[in-house]
């Protein structure tokens, strides 16, 4: 994924705005979210992953910066089927990924979702507390 990030990046947005056009300003106005953005949550994703700092953690981080976009639980459904769509574009005729890897991502997913959809609905409710996440 990290070493075909420009290829990833254009197909997740390329579904996602399939799917949500009416999201399609927030990117024109905030045209960096195409870039360095995605690699910084996937970063983040992987390393709270990996340290168990808690996906439910950076959830709630990403729901508070986001807030202002007033996204539901069907932006979130389009993120998910555009990241899924996004891992499928890169790991084509990709020998070097296991076999099982899109499998384990698309698991992975449906945890992180599940958090993300959990996350804004908290966030709709109540002021969100600004963190390390929402603070970038």
């Amino acid at each position: 994924m990290f070493q075909r990030k420009g290829q990833f990046r254009d197909a997740f947005y390329g579904k996602l705005l399939e799917q949500t056009p009416e999201l399609q300003p927030h990117f024109d106005r905030y045209p960096i979210a195409k870039t360095h953005m995605m690699e910084r949550f996937m970063m983040d994703l992987v390393k709270s992953a990996s340290t168990g700092t808690g996906i439910a953690d950076l959830a709630t981080s990403f729901a508070a910066s986001h807030g202002k976009f007033h996204l539901v639980d069907r932006h979130f459904t389009a993120c998910e089927i555009a990241m899924k769509h996004a891992f499928s574009e890169v790991s084509q005729d990709q020998s070097s990924i296991p076999s099982d890897a899109e499998l384990n991502f698309h698991m992975f997913l449906e945890i992180v979702f599940h958090e993300l959809r959990k996350a804004g609905q908290s966030a709709g409710e109540a002021p969100a507390t600004l963190t390390a996440y929402a603070r970038r």
